[in-house]
């Protein structure tokens, strides 16, 4: 009981705090706090902060196994906030006295202390995740973070930047809390895992391509103008939409175990893109409210993804979550150089980079769909139990799990093998080879002593 009302406080306060950091990552960078940027690539904050924070997260990630869990280690916990700060006050700084050199500086500092700041999240959502993904816990951070951001859109200037300086100490102070809390989760390992799961290459070029639009969304907007009251009109009703997707996500999962929002994102995304175009910028906000809509629900999704990843034993959680968000923000990057090019040459990019996004991701979907229909006869969907209601089913799925040894993982699998789903579809649903997916089968049937689906169902049905 203990640990149960500990998991529950951490999650509270890993609420607080991620809540924070992610405000301020949209004050500081996506709204260009201290003024939209210039013609001048050194002016756009960033693109340039992004481009240090990813060599950074591969600095970490490659000495991950040797100094996680970073929010343990006291350098990086304590420092990352810190170099935040001074970062923000370089670059007040350096865009006061428009010097090159420290305004330079200055983003090489934001994108460290950000850098540690998220893999010292990402390790707490690892630690939280064995009882199921975060996406709610997620959702509910980012709608916050963006009420946040309307409240001190419009508070005077000077309380702004004393808020902007703090923000990164408030979202400190939970992370030491949630340590403390999540002690013993955080060095956890699980043995008896065959071999650890990786992001496959497939899944980080899509990591990749699905932050293309809002980089390129994000040039083509501040360029007009940008600033923090700007962007109000892109994230009140981006706030709303989150808003009514997050509940229709949680009535679903509850009822079906179907998660509504990766159906939806990429139709946002590319619609926004489309629009942006066939309107040639003369009213970018309705195509801003798709793209960062869609852009925000498959953050929460794929940070979710990289945290039940994380969780599984074998698997360094600021590693996964490292080279996770490395590969979103290399697409933010992508996307900001398309920006400036289309800013600067006549060529309609805008439709091209639109047309090159349903293309390269209707191929991700048309293969996930044909991995869904392919298949021999031993992969072919089977009857589902006859288990009644999704809150009976969790509580038969936990007790079977434990009954027979099975990890984490294979409780996973196992609930989609009941659900009749096929090893493509299982595969395809999380992210993983059907190799793995079939290892993970065969030691559930190992484990229960089974030799075939129907065997398994019939066991499960005899209870």
């Amino acid at each position: 009981m203990e640990d149960a009302s500990n998991i529950r406080k951490a999650r509270l306060w890993c609420a607080v705090g991620f809540t924070s950091y992610w405000a301020w990552l949209f004050l500081l960078l996506i709204a260009q706090v201290f003024g939209a940027p210039q013609q001048t690539p050194i002016k756009n904050v960033w693109l340039w902060c992004t481009i240090a924070h990813i060599a950074a997260l591969i600095v970490l990630g490659l000495l991950a196994r040797r100094l996680s869990p970073y929010c343990d280690n006291t350098v990086v916990a304590a420092g990352s906030p810190s170099i935040m700060a001074a970062g923000t006050g370089l670059l007040l700084a350096g865009i006061g006295m428009d010097s090159a050199f420290l305004i330079l500086f200055a983003l090489v500092f934001v994108g460290v202390g950000t850098a540690g700041m998220v893999l010292c999240w990402g390790e707490v959502l690892a630690a939280l995740s064995p009882g199921g993904e975060q996406r709610t816990l997620l959702l509910s951070c980012l709608m916050a973070s963006i009420a946040v951001y309307l409240i001190l859109a419009y508070l005077p200037a000077e309380a702004f930047y004393v808020v902007l300086f703090a923000m990164p100490a408030v979202a400190a102070v939970p992370l030491r809390i949630c340590t403390r809390m999540l002690g013993p989760q955080l060095h956890a390992k699980e043995a008896d895992e065959a071999k650890p799961e990786k992001l496959t290459s497939r899944f980080g070029l899509f990591c990749l391509i699905y932050s293309v639009p809002l980089g390129f969304f994000q040039v083509k907007y501040t360029m007009s103008g940008g600033g923090l009251v700007d962007w109000v009109p892109v994230l009140v009703p981006s706030f709303l939409i989150l808003a009514v997707i997050g509940a229709a996500d949680s009535q679903l999962e509850r009822r079906r175990g179907f998660n509504f929002i990766p159906a939806i994102v990429i139709p946002g995304a590319i619609a926004g893109l489309l629009l942006l175009a066939t309107f040639n910028d003369g009213d970018a906000r309705p195509a801003g409210v798709l793209i960062f809509s869609a852009q925000q629900l498959l953050t929460v999704v794929l940070y979710a993804r990289f945290a039940a990843m994380a969780s599984r034993g074998k698997n360094n959680p600021a590693a996964v979550f490292a080279l996770g968000v490395g590969a979103t923000d290399a697409g933010f990057v992508i996307g900001m150089f398309a920006g400036e090019s289309a800013n600067r040459g006549s060529w309609p990019l805008d439709l091209t980079l639109g047309i090159a996004y349903i293309v390269v991701l209707g191929g991700f979907l048309a293969t996930g769909l044909f991995q869904r229909k392919a298949g021999g006869s031993e992969e072919l969907a089977q009857p589902v139990t006859g288990i009644d209601g999704p809150d009976d089913f969790k509580r038969e799925l936990a007790a079977i799990s434990e009954e027979h040894g099975l990890t984490a993982r294979e409780e996973e699998v196992l609930g989609h093998l009941l659900r009749g789903k096929s090893v493509s579809a299982v595969a395809a649903d999380l992210f993983l080879s059907k190799n793995t997916v079939r290892s993970h089968v065969a030691h559930i049937y190992q484990k229960m002593d089974v030799h075939t689906r129907d065997e398994l169902i019939e066991l499960v049905d005899a209870r």
